[in-house]
């Protein structure tokens, strides 16, 4: 097809990107707002005709977006315009409005309620709510497609069917907006996404990088300089500022962000010396090696909490030169505060090795050889306050002691044991069966939850409220799970970063069995992969090497390990300390 335009002849689909022109591909007009001007166009079949020309070219229908488009043209409409111009049309037409004339009022609303409510899916007539199961189908009950791609499928508005769906209460149990997103991500090829991307700045700017553009990169200082100083009332220039003279580093030259991954180089104020640091996950920089002992902010202000209430706290080391970051000699308990950046078996710093797979292990071993219990706490997956709670608890000065015998026993539901977890356990919530909590006025103080299976239950989460201490109330709510659940046997496991002795725990104390297991694997992503987050924590389980395919398909090599192909994402292994297996027969 060649179309004749003020600008010469192009040929469909061959020449669809000169055809379109710079302004359509960088997203600044639409397709129709181009063609109405340039060709003089506006009946919508015309626009039609000249897609369904450039559709025959897979690279346009790679490129094209019906959701785009309508963005686009959201975007750049001058919506008091067009509510103008409507209020004139109506006015001079109908006097007044539409809906006043009550022929037009009697079809509008009786056309609206079927169109709503009935619907002809593979010719047959499904009258919604009603029949909302025949209207999703087998794909969307059994989570092999989503309510959305079902919805746009059939050529209707997900919002407005499920307003309506929304009146059956079998189908607000059934749908779960979490689920439905897990689902939809899980059909996105981030790979070919980020390809797409890469090809079309290309195109555009010359760029596979949008950080590479100038003004990008303009627009985006802009920002962020507005986004802090609403946030925190002063500019990002000024935060890095202060970020690096509170740790007395004067820069070489001015950092532009807080990205982890990139090295800096600085003098220590305190000093003198010349050394490379780079921003930790918290957003602050990292300490001069000569005179801080490695510690970061997060250390020195946990330090700084537990010095109020053990003076002689301070730096240690073991017989076998191992140092104890926070030590207090008085309880014989240290605390080794942990970053991903450093304690990860992946990835060395400088010309400092990874962790071994047992070094935190080890290291916990020698401590209580030496008589001294050693808990590990991970900054960047521990909240601070939980932090502070975790640290009195174990040196037994929680501040807020509270008999069991009177709070009362409840059963959580699972948004409520879901909130309580998140706030005051390590590994946060874990899907359970029940959830047993102890409670006050202001809520659970302590909370236990279970599986079963046959008459085997595994105790999966088991918590107390931050700076609280429950006298009773392990042995209370678990005596009363066990009236409740009648099983035979009880399954727990426990984190060694927590619980260095077996057999010095709650567990034993309540005639528990302890079995000594190998520490736990878990991954850290170092950098965003387009399918984790930076800095997030990621279960084994969800990267095994059967699944890397599917998730990394650009850099998978079916030759290399599971730890080497997640390398090349900048996803890297993280051991804890240990784990245990209790066990309580009944």
């Amino acid at each position: 097809m060649v179309v004749s335009t003020p600008d010469g002849p192009f040929t469909l689909p061959q020449q669809w990107r000169e055809f379109l022109g710079p302004d359509v591909l960088s997203y600044r007009i639409t397709i129709a707002a181009r063609l109405r001007i340039w060709l003089s166009l506006y009946p919508k079949s015309s626009i039609s005709h000249y897609l369904a020309a450039m559709r025959k070219d897979p690279g346009f229908v790679e490129w094209y977006s019906k959701v785009s488009q309508h963005s686009i043209s959201n975007a750049n409409l001058d919506k008091a315009a067009a509510v103008a111009k409507r209020r004139a049309t109506i006015q001079a037409k109908y006097c007044g409005s539409p809906m006043s004339v009550q022929g037009i009022r009697e079809k509008m609303i009786s056309s609206s309620k079927a169109r709503k409510r009935t619907y002809l899916v593979e010719g047959k007539e499904i009258h919604i709510p009603r029949d909302w199961k025949e209207f999703l189908g087998l794909d969307v009950l059994e989570y092999r497609i989503t309510f959305k791609q079902r919805c746009y499928f059939l050529s209707t508005s997900p919002q407005g069917i499920r307003k309506i769906l929304n009146e059956e209460a079998e189908f607000r149990e059934w749908y779960d907006p979490k689920k439905q997103e897990k689902l939809a991500q899980s059909f996105t090829d981030w790979g070919k996404r980020d390809e797409k991307s890469k090809q079309t700045l290309q195109q555009s700017y010359g760029v596979s990088n949008p950080m590479q553009v100038p003004e990008f990169r303009h627009k985006l200082r802009q920002s962020r300089e507005v986004t802090y100083i609403e946030s925190y009332g002063r500019s990002f220039n000024s935060t890095i500022k202060e970020r690096l003279l509170f740790e007395d580093i004067f820069p070489f030259y001015f950092p532009e962000d807080f990205v982890s991954d990139r090295q800096h180089s600085g003098v220590c104020l305190r000093c003198g010396h010349v050394f490379t640091y780079h921003f930790l996950s918290t957003g602050f920089p990292s300490c001069c090696p000569f005179c801080s002992g490695h510690s970061t902010k997060y250390e020195r202000a946990l330090t700084d909490f537990i010095a109020q209430y053990f003076p002689e706290v301070k730096k240690s080391t073991l017989h076998n030169h191992s140092s104890l970051d926070i030590y207090i000699p008085s309880k014989e308990v240290a605390f080794e505060i942990n970053g991903a950046y450093s304690h990860n078996s992946g990835r060395g710093i400088g010309d400092d090795p990874p962790k071994d797979s047992l070094y935190h292990s080890n290291k916990t071993t020698q401590a209580l050889s030496q008589g001294i219990k050693l808990y590990h706490i991970w900054e960047d997956f521990t909240n601070f306050e939980l932090a502070k709670s975790i640290m009195l608890a174990k040196l037994g000065r929680s501040l807020t002691k509270v008999y069991a015998r009177s709070l009362a026993i409840a059963e959580l539901s699972r948004a409520d044991a879901q909130r309580f977890y998140c706030r005051c356990h390590v590994k946060g919530f874990a899907d359970a069966q029940r959830h047993f909590a102890l409670l006050n006025g202001s809520g659970p103080l302590l909370c236990m939850s279970f599986t079963m299976k046959g008459s085997t239950a595994t105790l999966v989460r088991n918590a107390t409220s931050l700076n609280t201490q429950v006298i009773g109330g392990f042995t209370r709510l678990l005596h009363h799970s066990i009236n409740i659940l009648n099983p035979k046997v009880i399954y727990s496991f426990c984190d060694r970063d927590l619980t260095p002795d077996p057999h010095d725990s709650v567990y034993t104390r309540h005639h528990f069995i302890p079995e000594v297991g190998h520490p736990t694997l878990s991954y850290w992503a170092y950098k965003s992969s387009g399918v984790f987050k930076r800095n997030e924590l990621i279960n084994r389980m969800r990267l095994q090497k059967h699944l890397l395919p599917k998730l990394f398909p650009q850099t998978y090599d079916p030759n290399l390990t599971e730890q080497q192909n997640l390398a090349l994402v900048g996803i890297y292994p993280i051991y804890n300390s240990g784990n245990f297996k209790y066990t309580l027969n009944l």
